[in-house]
């Protein structure tokens, strides 16, 4: 009873100041609404995956984990890895739970090994773009391929917006302005960067044993 005099002494003084009356009135009338009437729940229950999804900054997805060039300093063990294609029937259902979990992806970077290894490489990008149509997504290669590409996998690249991010490294150095115009050519933006050494890795194990 005690609780009951005062919510009604509440209502009392909040009567005095009628903006701010009404404002309490709506949202108690409209979150009771929301949470209590049948087709309100049916409306959050079918909108829930939409509503306040985080975004997700960055994502990198292995197509591959072999590759055609054999890198001292590769940090993803490419040159002693298993010859292995990652299944697009996997890369559907993984993209279509992230859809669910998150309303955007920023950038979906499609990485390997050596990503244009892939026979399926198109319906990848498809895959990916289907699900998220506001992404920056973009392909990471070597770029030794990207001459020997087909004209399919091009047109999978502008219908889809994909960008390529090429590393350069030694044995292309002096192709490296014939491949970007082909590129362009396509109507495909690439984005360029030499590298000549890998990074030192501190191997923290050695270390310990000393």
């Amino acid at each position: 009873m005690d609780r009951i005099r005062i919510r009604n002494r509440a209502r009392e003084s909040l009567r005095k100041i009628p903006f701010i009356f009404w404002l309490y009135r709506f949202y108690v009338i409209y979150k009771v609404r929301l949470y209590l009437l049948p087709k309100h729940l049916s409306w959050g229950k079918a909108n829930a995956g939409s509503i306040s999804k985080p975004v997700l900054a960055y994502l990198e997805m292995h197509l591959t984990t072999h590759c055609n060039l054999r890198c001292k300093g590769c940090s993803q063990f490419s040159p002693i890895a298993d010859i292995s294609f990652a299944k697009v029937s996997d890369h559907e259902r993984d993209m279509k739970q992230l859809s669910i979990l998150f309303s955007n992806i920023e950038t979906i970077r499609l990485i390997g090994g050596e990503p244009l290894l892939h026979p399926e490489i198109e319906q990848f990008l498809n895959i990916t773009r289907k699900y998220f149509v506001n992404s920056n997504i973009c392909i990471a290669t070597n770029g030794s391929l990207l001459q020997n590409m087909s004209e399919s996998f091009w047109e999978a690249c502008r219908i889809n917006n994909i960008k390529i991010n090429w590393t350069v490294y030694p044995p292309f150095f002096d192709k490296k302005n014939e491949i970007l115009r082909e590129v362009k050519d396509h109507g495909i933006i690439i984005n360029a960067r030499k590298f000549d050494k890998f990074r030192s890795i501190l191997n923290i194990m050695t270390i310990g044993n000393d």
